[in-house]
């Protein structure tokens, strides 16, 4: 006998609506409820209000509308942002064996922000007895764990750059070394173009955007460092008429709301786009390396000062750009920062084989794991 299958409206219910969703300027780096977004960290941020909290029954399926990011939720939780959706799996179903299905399904490619869901609303769920769901689920898990391990490895990652830099410069503050020291806005292209807050007021409005045209960055790209997220944007005429606010290869961005202090840098790659008010941008000179600065700036003596409470408040503010521009930072050499980027990226190679290596073992127990599925459909 053939194996039972079901439609994905028959397989899942949607139960998003009707719950609290928390924008991401909104997010808190601490709290008692952890926040579920559709970005790639399981966990994005924290609220403390309870009344926040998703009514669905727990274990819940979480999907990114735009990302296609599947997550597994078996414990209280706020919906972050839009984009997300909220699934429960009927009753034939083990939690975790529809977890993990939903994470063989192919999207189309090069869709980039669109929205997925329609997509994923066309699955048919093959249904194994209960029995074997459980078992495909546990070898899936354990396929899991073996990629949560290279997970475990990207705060050390960061450490490692960290603890490179304090090892060839010393602390930006004390700066042991005796490192020549310029002014922020000396490391840029200068006062007006350099280093840039985003639009304020009514120049850029919700009211403006439209589904397709040039992107509007945002502190979520900053602070995900992932310059897909987001599906805000304009239309050209908007985009030459802020043109100041645009962003170019090697320029950084910096959240200065919600996470403050978060920087990813342009790529040689991108969507042609602005920022918004929630960003600040530092377009770099020819003396400094995008990659020096960003580091720099990141670590915890330069960027508590210009993030965070240390200007007389409790409360985490970010600094005036009056104090940004004359913000003493490490100069050395040219040839010293790119040998810096150099060994940084001798660290990403080997870590990024760490990753490389989870992914191939999970591809290869869910590709054994289909073709199981698929004989038990022709049986």
């Amino acid at each position: 006998m053939s194996l039972e299958t079901l439609s994905f409206p028959e397989a899942f219910k949607d139960v998003t609506g009707g719950n609290h969703k928390v924008k991401t300027n909104e997010y808190l780096t601490e709290g008692t409820f952890p926040i579920i977004d559709q970005g790639k960290e399981l966990i994005a941020g924290y609220v403390d209000n309870e009344e926040m909290l998703c009514k669905a029954t727990k274990p819940s399926i979480i999907f990114g509308d735009h990302t296609k990011i599947i997550k597994f939720v078996d414990f209280d939780f706020v919906l972050g942002a839009d984009g997300v959706k909220v699934l429960q799996p009927c009753e034939k179903l083990y939690p975790k064996y529809a977890y993990h299905y939903l994470k063989t399904i192919k999207f189309p490619e090069k869709t980039g922000y669109m929205r997925h869901f329609k997509y994923l609303k066309r699955a048919i769920i093959p249904i194994p007895p209960l029995n074997e769901q459980k078992r495909i689920a546990a070898i899936l898990d354990k396929a899991d764990d073996i990629r949560m391990y290279s997970d475990y490895c990207i705060p050390l990652r960061k450490q490692l750059i960290h603890s490179l830099f304090l090892e060839m410069f010393g602390d930006p503050i004390l700066n042991p070394k005796s490192i020549e020291c310029v002014s922020l806005i000396d490391a840029t292209l200068g006062d007006k173009k350099g280093m840039i807050r985003g639009p304020f007021g009514g120049s850029l409005k919700k009211s403006m955007f439209v589904e397709q045209g040039y992107k509007v960055y945002q502190q979520g790209n900053a602070i995900r460092n992932d310059l897909t997220y987001g599906d805000y944007f304009i239309t050209k005429e908007k985009y030459l008429e802020m043109s100041r606010f645009a962003v170019a290869e090697n320029d950084l961005i910096i959240s200065c709301s919600g996470t403050k202090g978060k920087i990813a840098i342009i790529p040689p790659e991108f969507e042609p786009g602005i920022i918004n008010q929630a960003l600040m941008m530092i377009k770099t000179n020819r003396q400094f390396s995008p990659i020096f600065l960003k580091f720099q700036l990141e670590l915890e003596q330069l960027n508590r000062i210009l993030f965070g409470g240390e200007r007389g408040s409790g409360i985490s503010n970010v600094a005036p750009m009056s104090e940004f521009r004359k913000q003493q930072i490490l100069a050395p050499p040219l040839f010293q920062q790119l040998e810096f980027e150099n060994r940084i990226q001798q660290i990403n190679t080997i870590f990024d084989s760490i990753h490389h290596a989870a992914e191939q073992k999970r591809e290869l127990a869910l590709s054994s794991i289909q073709s199981l599925i698929a004989e038990e459909m022709l049986t």
